[in-house]
């Protein structure tokens, strides 16, 4: 079991120190792509490696309590790995989207980006959150011309 504590380890370092890297600029986001996906087929390995001795029948209770921890762990980095690579794979995305169109265009973008955003955030809330947005006293929706959409959007229709 500690050998699998100590991969463990060893790719949570390496997770933090491609993430330091990548966010200072010290290594290019391609780069940056091709270790993140190297390192999910680790964490699969590794996963693969802990439900394997998970599945012995000679464990103790406590070797099966390590194992879980362990396997909690191995999930914990693995979508930490996946949810950075998501975002440097964005932000190679917005960046090649930024050269190719107006800078108009582009803030029209980033408003729909942050449209989708409330609209995932309002879809997230539970029937105990809504209640609580109806019961305020002032609307929770904004009246039409206050958003920033619509002033980007006027613009377009004259």
């Amino acid at each position: 079991m500690e050998d699998i504590a100590l991969v463990l380890a060893e790719l949570e370092d390496r997770l933090l120190r491609l993430i330091r890297e990548g966010h200072s600029g010290r290594l290019r986001p391609e780069e940056a792509n091709r270790a993140l996906v190297a390192m999910a087929r680790e964490f699969h390995l590794v996963f693969h490696r802990i439900q394997e001795r998970l599945e012995q029948r000679d464990l103790s209770l406590d070797q099966e309590a390590r194992l879980v921890e362990l396997r909690r762990r191995c999930l914990r980095l693995y979508r930490k790995a996946r949810v950075e690579d998501f975002f440097v794979r964005k932000l190679r995305l917005e960046e090649a989207l930024r050269q190719r169109v107006s800078p108009e265009a582009f803030e029209i973008y980033e408003t729909l980006q942050a449209v989708e955003e409330e609209e995932e955030d309002f879809l997230a809330q539970d029937e105990t959150a809504l209640e609580r947005a109806l019961a305020e006293t002032t609307p929770v929706v904004e009246e039409a011309g206050e958003h920033a959409d619509d002033r980007l959007t006027a613009g377009s229709a004259e």
